[in-house]
């Protein structure tokens, strides 16, 4: 066995999925529980996947929005941010969660506490 074969054995399926190109992070909702960052307006939203925009926009108490969007994953989770565009203070993150990539259960929800606000994230882990 060469070193390139030990590596790629010692991988589980989901770190070699990620080698391999076509892992993503998909987020599918978000919805809003509380939107309380803004203090009695909407809360201006980014979701960030990895350190990179994938969703902006603004959302009140009550509604959902549809987000279907994804980032190509460069390690085997990944790291999503809530954020709260605020006028004054600039980004404030409102929080940050890091679920793990399971092929066997590959969809999930992510609640996000924080800075008055309540929203909960859909996702889906694609190419595992």
């Amino acid at each position: 066995m060469n070193a390139n074969e030990q590596l790629f054995t010692e991988l589980t399926l989901e770190e070699g999925a990620v080698i391999e190109g076509g892992a993503e992070f998909k987020v599918l909702r978000l919805e809003s529980f509380v939107s309380g960052a803004n203090h009695g307006w909407e809360d201006s939203l980014i979701i960030k996947v990895d350190n990179r925009n994938i969703w902006e926009g603004d959302m009140g108490t009550g509604e959902v929005a549809i987000v279907n969007s994804s980032r190509e994953l460069s390690g085997g989770n990944a790291t999503v941010q809530l954020i709260n565009k605020d006028f004054i203070w600039g980004e404030e993150i409102i929080n940050i969660k890091q679920p793990l990539a399971d092929k066997n259960n590959p969809t999930g929800t992510l609640d996000f506490v924080g800075k008055g606000s309540h929203y909960q994230l859909t996702y889906e882990f694609i190419g595992l």
